[in-house]
């Protein structure tokens, strides 16, 4: 019986998008226009901070060479259009980068196969953080430095960012 009330669930969403969708009298023109991030990483991650600032970060072989990290992470300052490398590079892989931020500090934190860095110059360098490894997303609520990160075979952890004197 459970498994008909899941079923039926789905069918339900599915029947309401389409009706919304078909009932819209909207439509849109999506365009893609390639920027020149300066590296020929695979990009696996990509954080919008701000119009102005983004970050986007990946793998310089494939995910499973891991530790090929030549050139893996950029940043944007102007919104896109220049993109510079990190002049140091996450540790290996990683497969998300998101903003981390409270009142007093702004961190930006990447998470992949082996475990995760941080940066704190706005990902121009980034920092060893831990071996955590397995974790290939992570999310964070506004206004403060933790959050939850997730991987394969229903792993799920909530981290913490605190500054070590």
């Amino acid at each position: 019986m459970r498994e008909m009330r899941t079923y039926f669930g789905v069918f339900l969403v599915f029947v309401l998008s389409v009706i919304i969708l078909s009932c819209s009298d909207e439509s849109y023109r999506i365009e893609f226009n390639e920027l020149d991030t300066g590296t020929s990483a695979g990009i696996r991650a990509l954080h919008v901070v701000s119009a102005d600032v983004i970050w986007a970060s990946g793998t310089g072989g494939t995910y499973d060479k891991p530790e090929l990290n030549d050139k893996i992470a950029a940043f944007s300052s102007d919104g896109g259009f220049n993109w510079s490398l990190s002049e140091i590079m996450p540790r290996e892989y990683r497969s998300c980068v998101i903003w981390l931020q409270d009142d007093k500090k702004t961190i930006a934190f990447s998470i992949g196969k082996t475990g995760c860095d941080y940066s704190l110059d706005m990902g121009r360098t980034w920092i060893s953080g831990t071996d955590a490894e397995g974790y290939y997303t992570a999310r964070a609520g506004r206004g403060t430095l933790s959050g939850f990160a997730a991987g394969d075979e229903g792993k799920l952890a909530k981290f913490v960012v605190e500054r070590v004197e």
